[in-house]
């Protein structure tokens, strides 16, 4: 049997760490004794590396908050990486992560050592999350529940709680997209997937009663961490927050979720977890309580990077890849996408074992096969009908002396056109719905942008005043370019479109979509807010929507009239080199707008 994972065993004790490293093949029988190496560490060496890994991490955040991506940043995190090796890490231990061939690296720390970041350790200019499926399994001294999964089959119940502190609109798009990709999961092997969603109205006792109704949950939206009275940290909502204090209160009363995916900053810091009543953050409640499985991350993530990160993740999660490869997948997505460079991917972890799947897809894998094997033999019967005449007069003198392969000949085309008509109809059907989401999801936009503006209105007319002294229609046309954020390329061709518009029709006004939600929420917050100050709003209506799909080198182009939802231009092509749109649709576009102009 293949030696497919890796143990890395770490244990603290007094001044020194006891370590171990250890490979056997999976789901064998545990061995009777196991070698561990002494690596005397003093306390002021455990303390150096505990203090530049907190100074670490506030920088990370300090500079995520900004925005930035820049070397400087990736070369602080190899500098954390490079130091973790060399105070932690044996050298005999070295060569053995250096040189084994398993895919798998499972932690298992105990509680003194769960705020260092291991899976940041770097070796051979690569960090361990880079280059394995990781996991963490952690020994306590803690009082922990013990809640049973094993009642867990399919469909299985993913609860979804998106923006409910109400200011991060990027949450609900995460959320649409999670949902479209369930969807195509389900399109694919029937309902697998029974996925819900909730956002700002959502309660605490509501909060309460999904989670424990649910075998995944995915929280989308802002999270506090404090790490001077960590049971308070939480996820925040539209008035309070969801603390681990919540999260202990819950634990023992009913089973809990098998994986709790926390999308949101810091979600997985923590401090060193002592034996005591209270948890450490939300990672250490929701372990505590029972989750067996969760995904948070270290420090501040970027918005559409993180999304992208979840997104990807379910694909493959869903897919039946174990729940470590999904991860590192996930990771390996965004480095694609925005290069070494960009820190983000560096930012998660995962406490339980990274070989859990979702489902079993064994069986569905040997159906594939007979499937394909299935097509090849209806492929040699189509060839050997097309040889020549001689031949076929001859198979066709030995059928009539064999009715017994005229049966076998029939049963293999009738099964050989239900496979096709099967894969027309799901294609169609996937194609169809598919169609109403990216309808649904537009439409939604047009009515949560009126729903605050009339909200504004509102406000407005209650401390007499008339909207259109602060809220000013478009005295020209305005156009609301939207385009998917996981698709870094149509940010490119948006600036591109946005440019030539600007310099033909100079009297057309933008309004990016994302911007606007942002506007309007911050200004039903401030109208919300017992101020002095008078309010004054300047934004625009958009008449027309234009939206772009970016998918490689294809792109699509829809022009909508928001009052109709009326599709008034429409192209696809390839896009020019540099990442260009193609000039025939731009061309079209512009004679389209200058009716409108």
């Amino acid at each position: 049997m293949k030696n497919n994972t890796i143990y890395l065993e770490v244990t603290r004790e007094k001044n020194s760490l006891k370590i171990g490293i250890r490979k056997k093949p999976d789901f064998s029988l545990e061995p009777s004794i196991d070698p561990y190496e002494i690596k005397e560490v003093s306390m002021k060496t455990i303390g150096r590396v505990e203090k530049y890994c907190v100074e670490t991490v506030d920088f990370l955040n300090k500079e995520e908050k900004k925005g930035r991506d820049h070397s400087g940043i990736s070369k602080r995190l190899k500098q954390m990486g490079d130091m973790l090796c060399d105070e932690l890490l044996t050298s005999n231990i070295k060569e053995k992560l250096t040189n084994t061939d398993a895919e798998y690296l499972i932690l298992r720390i105990d509680d003194r050592m769960v705020h260092i970041p291991w899976e940041l350790i770097r070796l051979d200019h690569e960090f361990l999350c880079q280059r394995f499926n990781m996991g963490r399994l952690v020994k306590t001294r803690q009082k922990i529940t013990e809640s049973d999964h094993q009642s867990m089959s399919v469909p299985l119940n993913m609860w979804i709680l998106a923006n409910p502190s109400r200011d991060l609109p990027s949450a609900d798009l995460e959320a649409d997209r999670i949902l479209q990709v369930t969807d195509a999961v389900n399109l694919q092997d029937g309902t697998m997937v029974n996925a819900s969603l909730d956002s700002s109205d959502i309660m605490l006792d509501g909060i309460k009663s999904k989670i424990k109704n649910s075998d995944f949950v995915h929280f989308a939206g802002h999270a506090d961490y404090s790490p001077h009275n960590s049971v308070q940290s939480g996820w925040k909502l539209a008035d309070s927050t969801f603390t681990a204090h919540d999260i202990d209160k819950m634990a023992g009363s009913s089973k809990m979720p098998v994986l709790v995916f926390s999308n949101a900053c810091q979600s997985a810091r923590t401090e060193e977890w002592h034996p005591e009543n209270d948890s450490f953050g939300m990672a250490n409640a929701f372990l505590r309580a029972g989750v067996k499985y969760y995904i948070g991350s270290f420090w501040e993530i970027m918005d559409t990077p993180s999304s992208l990160f979840a997104c990807e993740f379910y694909t493959h999660f869903f897919s039946g890849k174990t729940i470590g490869e999904s991860v590192r997948q996930a990771r390996l997505m965004l480095i694609e996408e925005y290069g070494h460079a960009f820190i983000g991917w560096t930012s998660y972890l995962l406490y339980g074992d990274p070989r859990f799947r979702c489902c079993d897809r064994r069986k569905t894998e040997n159906e594939d096969k007979k499937q394909v094997k299935l097509e090849s033999t209806v492929q040699d019967v189509i060839r050997t009908r097309s040889s020549s005449d001689t031949t076929t007069s001859h198979r066709l003198l030995s059928s009539q002396s064999n009715p017994k392969w005229i049966s076998v000949f029939l049963l293999i085309a009738v099964l050989a056109s239900a496979v096709i008509l099967g894969y027309t109809y799901m294609t169609k059907d996937f194609e169809l719905k598919n169609a109403k989401f990216k309808i649904m999801t537009t439409d939604k936009e047009k009515q949560r942008n009126d729903k605050l503006i009339d909200s504004i209105n509102k406000t407005f007319s209650t401390s007499h005043k008339t909207p259109s002294d602060n809220l000013n229609p478009a005295r020209s046309l305005t156009i609301a370019i939207v385009h998917d954020p996981f698709q870094p390329k149509a940010g490119i061709v948006s600036s591109e479109i946005k440019n030539e518009i600007k310099d033909k029709y100079p009297n057309i006004k933008f309004v990016e979509r994302q911007e606007l939600n942002t506007l309007l929420e911050e200004a039903n917050l401030a109208l919300a807010l017992p101020s002095e100050d008078k309010l004054q709003l300047n934004i625009l209506h958009s008449k027309l929507i234009l939206k772009l799909k970016v998918d490689k080198s294809d792109i699509e182009v829809q022009l909508l009239d928001t009052e109709n939802m009326e599709n008034i231009f429409h192209a696809v092509g390839k896009l020019e080199r540099d990442k260009k749109m193609p000039r025939n649709i731009l061309e079209n576009l512009l004679k389209t707008l200058e009716s409108r102009s």
